[in-house]
């Protein structure tokens, strides 16, 4: 009978232990999952941001004194807002030109339910050309 019993045992404590290490694993599975899930949705944010830039470009091409952005414009998954605001001058003759050559494109996407993106671009209307770009 003790043999029984203590065989009931050890059966019991070793299936208690491969349940603990099951569970553990699908946590670390489920983690893996949500952090694939949140860098995928990051990375959406960023192609829409990216859209908005180009969007922007383009508008500003058939149109150099354009300035308006777009204050919400919805894509794909997301969403994004675009301002544009003139780059500031240092020298007074190109400030007081008629049409600033540089300009600040700002892109700001959003993917639910929390992704989040900026970029920013300074952009030369003249030359038609990306002078820098930061995220």
């Amino acid at each position: 009978m003790n043999e029984r019993g203590s065989s009931l045992l050890l059966t019991t404590v070793l299936l208690l232990i491969g349940m603990i290490v099951l569970a553990g694993l699908f946590a670390l599975a489920s983690s893996d999952y949500r952090s694939a899930l949140a860098i995928v949705e990051v990375n959406k944010a960023r192609y829409i941001a990216e859209a908005g830039i180009t969007k922007a470009i383009t508008k500003l091409n058939r149109n150099p004194k354009w300035r308006e952005g777009f204050p919400f414009s919805s894509f794909g998954e997301g969403s994004y807002t675009v301002t544009i605001v003139n780059e500031q001058e240092s020298h007074a003759e190109r400030a007081q030109a008629e049409l600033p050559e540089l300009v600040v494109i700002r892109s700001d996407a959003f993917v639910p339910p929390r992704a989040k993106r900026s970029l920013q671009v300074i952009y030369n209307v003249k030359e038609k050309k990306i002078i820098s770009w930061s995220e």
